[in-house]
């Protein structure tokens, strides 16, 4: 592969070592730093750098100014979009370095981008029909032009759809390997840790409690206890579907990983804190709810305190029935309604005292300070921490989120920008872990968990590149101006 293309996938994946704009002394610091660590735990990951390196600084001015434009520019984008860019640039780098020469020359020597665009589909797709089955190729082969074209791109949308089955198995290959059940039914969430199930008792206990702190150890034990997936479908989830979600979760009863795959999606669409189309009326009142504040539907002492029409009319109930918690000083559970923060579940605390208030005007805070009301207050928190391009933790499943994660389709790390593959996989290689935890994060790259950790961490060892992707992410979302050079 020429140097010029080795150069620009240095450039553009490995952007970290390099920014833009110019880096400052604290910046080149922290690089040196990583370089030294990348010397020490990947030399030979140290010595294809180095040699880009010299590769990029032995090509013409114009072609270095051109690449630095092409990782400026990449730099501009969000975090979500350069991490795309750069997984593309990656992986098409490696494809090309592949090729014979010649096929190589024919890319470079394209008259236009159009038409290099077009050699290279063709090429991939030749490739990839080359390793078919022979009914397939042969298939293949009676259809000409558009027709063929289509054929061969079903077949491979077949067969991405595949790969992507095989990669969210690839979370559970633990539980598939030892013959622990799955999950298929809401009882299944429920069952003690001794049944041999992925259940919520049964993860914690195989996975997640030897890898918490004790602290957070025992919070989670002791919150488990109380836990029911059952009972929170039925009494908190239930009520807010549509007719049609309700049919989509019953269809996918008695089906890995359909059922909790759906069940987490719908829950995650379905905040019981935020107001939707369906809710909760009288009748559907959870029964942690109903029983300890003796609930009979007149009003009086013991009663509810609100005007008979609400009871069976939505969102009427849930307004007139959060005013009456409010004037009873009752904090109802699983963040139901809320109107306060006291209503508000531990992570969501967290992240108004730590992430969303800080980045308020004095005016937005006071403005969510004197909100006590659902549901003004929640919708008030969505569109700030929407106007700051933050996503609020909002309870929506009981259960530690670790367990949840596994069923999402892209579990994303709140709150922090996006990072390549290649970039974790680099600071894998070369940053200062134990060697247990590398292989172990490494085997384990596809689960989500893993993949929060390790850019956890990441940015906790560069924070300048943390506060630079969350500046870019505003930037782009238009609220930062562009800062002016000196």
């Amino acid at each position: 592969m020429r140097p010029v293309y080795k150069t620009l996938v240095m450039f553009a994946v490995l952007a970290s070592l390099a920014p833009a704009p110019e880096p400052t002394a604290e910046e080149l610091a922290s690089y040196r730093h990583n370089l030294l660590q990348l010397q020490k735990n990947n030399p030979e990951g140290y010595a294809r750098l180095w040699n880009e390196g010299l590769a990029f600084l032995a090509l013409p001015a114009e072609r270095q100014q051109q690449i630095r434009d092409i990782d400026h520019r990449l730099h501009e984008e969000s975090s979500a979009k350069q991490a795309r860019l750069a997984n593309t640039l990656h992986a098409y780098a490696v494809w090309l370095e592949k090729l014979p020469e010649e096929a190589q020359k024919r890319i470079r020597e394209a008259p236009s981008k159009e038409a290099r665009l077009a050699l290279i589909e063709e090429m991939r797709l030749d490739e990839w029909l080359a390793t078919q089955p022979l009914a397939l190729r042969e298939r293949a082969g009676q259809l000409e032009g558009k027709a063929r074209l289509k054929f061969i791109h079903e077949k491979r949308a077949e067969e991405r759809q595949d790969l992507a089955k095989w990669q969210f198995a690839a979370r559970f290959w633990r539980q598939l390997d030892e013959k622990i059940g799955l999950p298929t039914k809401l009882e299944d969430f429920d069952l003690p840790a001794e049944s041999k199930s992925d259940s919520l008792a049964g993860f914690f206990r195989d996975y997640l409690s030897p890898r918490l702190p004790p602290q957070d150890r025992k919070r989670i034990e002791t919150d488990l206890k109380n836990v029911s997936i059952q009972a929170y479908v039925r009494d908190y989830l239930y009520p807010m579907l549509s007719p049609l979600e309700k049919k989509r979760l019953e269809a996918a009863e008695g089906k890995w990983p359909d059922y909790p795959k759906t069940l987490v999606e719908l829950a995650d669409q379905h905040p019981p804190a935020l107001p939707g189309k369906y809710g909760h009326k009288f009748l559907d009142l959870p029964k942690d709810i109903w029983n300890p504040m003796k609930i009979e539907k007149k009003v009086g002492k013991g009663g509810i305190d609100v005007p008979k029409t609400s009871l069976e009319s939505w969102p009427d109930f849930g307004i007139a029935y959060s005013q009456f918690a409010s004037r009873q000083q009752k904090v109802l559970p699983n963040e139901l309604w809320v109107y306060n923060e006291k209503g508000l579940k531990r992570e969501m605390v967290e992240f108004l005292s730590q992430r969303l208030l800080p980045k308020l005007t004095p005016e937005e805070k006071r403005q969510l300070y004197q909100t006590s009301q659902w549901p003004q207050y929640p919708e008030l928190i969505k569109s700030l921490a929407e106007k700051y391009d933050l996503h609020p933790p909002w309870f929506t499943i009981p259960g530690p989120k670790q367990y949840w994660d596994r069923y999402r389709a892209d579990a994303v790390v709140q709150d922090l920008p996006r990072l390549a593959d290649k970039k974790l996989m680099d600071f894998l290689a070369g940053g200062d872990l134990d060697e247990k935890t590398r292989e172990d994060w490494r085997r384990n790259f596809a689960d989500p968990e893993t993949r929060r950790r390790i850019t956890e961490l990441y940015f906790e060892r560069n924070p300048q590149d943390l506060q630079r992707l969350l500046q870019n992410d505003q930037r782009k979302k238009g609220m930062l101006k562009r800062p002016v050079p000196e």
